[in-house]
């Protein structure tokens, strides 16, 4: 179903991330590895209030309508 497959791609998302933030913090050091944290965080935050936005004033509500309706019919 629709429903199982939604928790089943979350969860392989959410859980190959979780296994790689402790390598990254290795790596790169705690203070670069918690900037970048930072840095992901506040763009997906902004990246998430333009699209909420966009469907809120556009009225659309899939990604396909919000960038049709923002850049234009495909080309080809």
């Amino acid at each position: 179903s629709l429903l199982s497959a939604t928790i089943n791609l979350s969860n392989t998302i959410v859980g190959a991330g979780l296994l790689s933030i402790p390598f990254a913090f290795r790596v790169a050091g705690l203070v670069p590895a918690l900037l970048f944290l930072i840095a992901v965080w506040l763009a997906s935050s902004l990246s998430f209030d333009v699209l909420a936005r966009s469907a809120h004033y556009s009225g659309m509500f899939t990604y396909k309508e919000i960038a049709i309706s923002t850049f234009g019919a495909p080309l080809g």
